[in-house]
């Protein structure tokens, strides 16, 4: 339903930002996706992690429902939120492709 791209930034809150492309459909329904991801946004600040700027772009095809979005925002930005942290454990190494120890 939604493609979420996100970093972690040094603010206290979460930022948000909207992609919506002509492919979506017309400005009706481009109008409606923005208002609904926004509307998500805002209600479930306390479920969306902190200290994030989130990207959000709705996938094609798919008719924009309250539900989906809100469900498919919370859950997309806390999977970021546990793979940026997995990064940053202790003891994890990153290895470039190629390299040898």
């Amino acid at each position: 339903m939604l493609l979420v791209y996100g970093l972690p930034n040094e603010l206290p809150h979460s930022r948000l930002g909207l992609s919506v492309s002509r492919k979506v459909g017309n400005a009706v329904k481009r109008v409606r996706w923005k208002r609904l991801i926004r509307e998500a946004f805002r209600r479930n600040r306390d479920e969306i992690p902190r200290k994030l700027d989130l990207i959000v772009i709705p996938r094609r095809g798919i008719e924009p429902e309250y539900a989906a979005v809100r469900k498919s925002l919370i859950a997309l930005s806390q999977r970021l939120v546990r793979r940026y942290q997995s990064r940053e454990q202790p003891g994890a190494t990153s290895r470039k492709k190629g390299t040898q120890r």
